[in-house]
């Protein structure tokens, strides 16, 4: 229900609420006890505080905190640089998401950030699940 309501302001919301989804659907499978998912839900709840303290704290784009926060998840360190550097491209493309000419701009821009990272061999996946979740916001 936060994602819902949050989730156009707050894309780092997004992958947070789908693995909410994911433990309520592996505890309704019996796939996990009820401890197990109980925890796992306190840890996203810890990673829900987290995201929303540093973002208070950022002066990244939506956007830019967006890309931040879903390659910390991927454990890069230049999650923050890369953002920054990404940052651009979001202002200057603002239809990014309904327009594939300015889609192609921003993923460029992405490619380019990333190609000289640890991420460089995912680099595809990457790009397409954040471009997945920032969409999913902009909707």
């Amino acid at each position: 229900d936060l994602v819902r309501r949050e989730g156009n302001e707050a894309p780092y919301l997004i992958p947070i609420g789908e693995r909410a989804e994911a433990i309520a659907q592996r505890f309704t499978d019996n796939l996990i006890s009820a401890q197990q998912a109980v925890q796992e839900l306190e840890e996203l709840i810890a990673q829900y505080r987290q995201a929303t303290e540093r973002r208070q704290e950022s002066d990244l784009s939506r956007e830019a905190f967006g890309v931040y926060w879903l390659l910390q998840n991927e454990q890069l360190d230049e999650a923050e640089a890369v953002a920054r550097a990404v940052e651009p491209a979001f202002g200057e493309h603002p239809h990014w998401a309904h327009d594939s000419r300015q889609e192609g701009a921003v993923r460029l821009s992405l490619y380019k950030a990333l190609k000289d990272t640890s991420l460089r061999d995912r680099m595809a996946q990457v790009v397409e699940r954040m471009l997945t979740v920032l969409r999913r916001a902009a909707e």
